[in-house]
């Protein structure tokens, strides 16, 4: 199989979660997590606050061929709410095909829409 190191990558969503007030757990600086995260119930779908270029994101904008689109997120936890972790999910192309191939093979992505 030949690697060409991913090709595309897409923004699916954007998470806000808020933490536990208890919570054993940290996250650092480069994003590894140390301890036990705890959270409620309480989440937000942020992908409406994401702007590409200062624009609102719109599915065509969050698909992104070169996968160096500088996004940005504007919003601000409520008040007296504690601590919100953010997550972004994302989807990649690996640039996998197989070798050796007399002609170019699609793989099925359940995730995308399309």
């Amino acid at each position: 199989m030949t690697v060409a190191g991913p090709v595309r990558q897409d923004l699916i969503s954007v998470v806000a979660i808020q933490r536990a007030d208890v919570n054993t757990g940290s996250v650092t600086a480069d994003g590894s997590i140390s301890g036990t995260m705890s959270y409620t119930d309480k989440s937000v779908v942020l992908t409406s606050k994401v702007t590409l270029n200062g624009a609102p994101v719109t599915p065509s904008t969050m698909k992104d061929p070169t996968g160096k689109a500088n996004y940005s997120l504007d919003w601000t936890p409520p008040a007296g709410t504690g601590t919100w972790d953010i997550y972004a999910f994302w989807m990649q192309a690996t640039g996998q095909a197989p070798t050796p191939s007399a002609t170019t093979n699609v793989t099925i992505n359940y995730i995308d829409p399309e």
